[in-house]
């Protein structure tokens, strides 16, 4: 950990029943605890500065062990994000010991994992590494010093759907994302916030709904309702979630795919 003392900040922390501390001689947390990183890394492999042997780890079994813990303290759709970048991350890396991990060998999965996805896709999996190598740095890990440069991402696809299109859709959707297609059309809402609203957010005399959460103040917001949202907020007005179930999303998601596949085919 770091706390600051007078100018600076210092770093505290204990390795294999030894204690180390001292100055960073930064003012700035964000390198203060950069630097603490880098004096774990730099202790536990001095043979001077451990009681014993540093723990010789696979990046596999160091990844279950950052997963574990991930389901502990970060939210569960994140844990889950982690999930998804781990299996492709061990698939590539496996049983590669993490000290031995470097700034060639992340270039090496960059190249391959861009020629199977998208930059998001592949930015998406650097950042978890990126995490998990911070994490392997707090916990003691003897990690390797690597660098993680994402990739450039363009500004994606956008296309306008039409009347007729939002018109036909409606009328092939089942209840559920009749529904749920109908409260984000009107009112510009993320998929993730409708599944989150709750009635005590929605004011049908006031005729808005409140967001209370986001990672910005911008995300927090109040949005009028037009009448067709009004019409099935109205309906399915409740005290609690308005939408229950933690698979819901996903379920929703399906069908939208699937719907959209089959009305291209049409």
């Amino acid at each position: 950990m770091i706390v600051k003392r007078g100018e600076y900040y210092h770093y505290q922390f204990q390795i294999n029943g030894k204690r180390y501390r001292g100055s960073t001689k930064s003012t700035n947390k964000a390198e203060a605890l950069r630097l603490e990183a880098a004096k774990r890394i730099e202790f536990f492999r001095n043979p001077e500065g451990s009681n014993g042997p540093a723990e010789k780890l696979g990046l596999d079994v160091a990844f279950d062990r950052f997963l574990t813990w991930a389901s502990h303290h970060v939210k569960p759709r994140t844990h889950q994000r982690y999930r998804v970048s781990a299996k492709r991350l061990i698939t590539h890396f496996g049983a590669t010991r993490i000290e031995h991990m470097n700034t060639q060998a992340v270039e090496g999965f960059k190249s391959i994992r861009a020629g199977e996805c998208s930059s998001a896709g592949v930015n998406r999996d650097l950042a978890c590494l990126r995490t998990f190598r911070n994490w392997c740095a707090r916990m003691s890990y003897p990690i390797g010093q690597f660098h993680v440069q994402l990739l450039p991402e363009g500004p994606g696809s956008m296309r306008i759907v039409s009347f007729a299109e939002e018109r036909i859709y409606t009328q092939h959707a089942d209840p559920l994302l009749r529904d749920v297609s109908t409260i984000i059309v009107e009112t510009g809402m993320r998929p993730g916030e409708v599944f989150e609203a709750h009635g005590e957010n929605v004011n049908l005399g006031e005729r808005y709904i409140f967001i209370p959460t986001g990672k910005t103040p911008f995300a927090r917001r109040t949005i009028p309702l037009t009448n067709g949202a009004y019409g099935v907020l109205g309906r399915l007005w409740k005290s609690g979630k308005l939408f229950v179930g933690a698979a819901t999303h996903q379920i929703v998601m399906r069908r939208h795919k699937k719907l959209c596949k089959r009305l291209a085919g049409c």
